[in-house]
């Protein structure tokens, strides 16, 4: 009886020991599941490259949009219709003040041209015959007279058709560079057509607007800046040059055209570019980088580093100095912003800082 017992408590026990056995082997393995699941789950910091707010001596600026116009330019057209005769240009080259570009077929006027010439060379021969005879009495001062009417006629006939066979003429009103032809020869133009522009390019200037409240900033012999938005960006100095008298009473606001020093190729009349003229003298004034600012309805921000953690702030700006803003409010000298990957970001977010190249 006491040996059957103590059999069936044998039994029991190695039961729960396995039991015991099974339950250490399963919480291991979920502990370690739940480790490596966790380390999964870490997400990893996000890189940043943050600048410090830098205080430069400055001058206020007052920023427009202003459109390059040259020196002279205009589309060169026929001032009567007729058929291209023959071109003596090629499209884009430089062309002198009086050369030929193109003509219109003109064989018939250059021989009623001739014909007048004839024609005045013998009434004005025969007028001087005439003149000389008239002291002597062998003519009368009414044949003189009609001799000297005829004459007249005849030269003024001259002077119509010659004018007439110089418009078929066209010839380069000023020293400049050509565009391109928009016509071959052949080709039957009308009566004030453009064919090809011409540009005086050796002098550029930009015509801008100023507005009422700082008419009074503006002067003859104000230096301005002005830089392109092409793909490289360019940069051109120049001086006011000229104002309109008058105020544009729609919008109130002043023409300004102002010379750039030394114009280049990049320099396009027509273009527009954004022009700065500064209105105060130099002064400290706290700047970023543009690319800094998150732009917002609700008003501008960057991020502010400061121990591996960001916060928002929000800010004041100012005039906009090439890729730099001013800062009117908000930020103090040297403290670090973040200039790259603030889109993802949120106050009180760890971040760490990109390396350097």
């Amino acid at each position: 009886m006491i040996g059957s017992l103590i059999a069936r408590c044998k039994q029991h026990y190695g039961k729960i020991i396995i039991l015991v056995l099974v339950v250490l082997a399963l919480g291991g393995w979920l502990y370690h599941r739940t480790k490596n699941t966790s380390s999964v789950n870490v997400m990893p910091l996000a890189t940043v490259k943050i600048a410090k707010v830098e205080e430069k001596s400055l001058t206020s600026q007052f920023a427009t949009i202003g459109t390059v116009k040259a020196l002279q330019g205009t589309e060169l057209s026929s001032a009567v219709a007729g058929k291209i005769a023959k071109i003596y240009f090629k499209s884009g080259e430089s062309v002198q003040q009086g050369q030929v570009l193109f003509t219109l077929e003109n064989a018939d006027l250059i021989s009623t041209v001739k014909q007048d010439k004839a024609k005045y060379d013998y009434d004005e021969a025969q007028y001087q015959r005439y003149a000389k005879l008239i002291a002597s009495g062998v003519v009368s001062r009414a044949a003189l007279d009609l001799n000297k009417s005829t004459m007249e006629q005849t030269k003024a006939q001259l002077a119509r058709d010659q004018a007439l066979l110089d418009k078929t003429i066209i010839t380069a009103p000023f020293s400049g560079t050509l565009g391109v032809m928009q016509a071959s020869v052949g080709d039957y133009i009308t009566e004030g057509k453009a064919i090809v522009t011409l540009e005086d390019n050796s002098t550029l200037y930009v015509d801008f607007y100023v507005p009422e409240r700082i008419s009074d900033l503006v002067v003859v012999g104000h230096r301005v800046v002005a830089t392109s938005n092409q793909v490289k960006q360019y940069r051109w100095a120049g001086t006011i040059e000229a104002l309109n008298p008058s105020m544009d009473s729609d919008n109130r606001t002043i023409l300004v055209r102002a010379k750039i020093d030394t114009p280049d190729t990049h320099l396009i009349p027509g273009m527009y570019v954004d022009v700065s003229i500064a209105t105060s003298e130099l002064q400290p004034r706290l700047v970023i980088a543009q690319q800094a600012i998150l732009y917002n309805p609700y008003g501008d921000s960057v991020y502010v580093y400061q121990n591996g953690v960001v916060q928002q702030r929000f800010i004041t700006v100012g005039d906009r100095i090439d890729q730099n803003i001013v800062v009117l409010n908000g930020l103090q000298k040297n403290e670090a912003i973040v200039i790259s990957g603030q889109q993802k970001l949120f106050n009180g977010m760890k971040v760490q800082l990109a390396k350097e190249n």
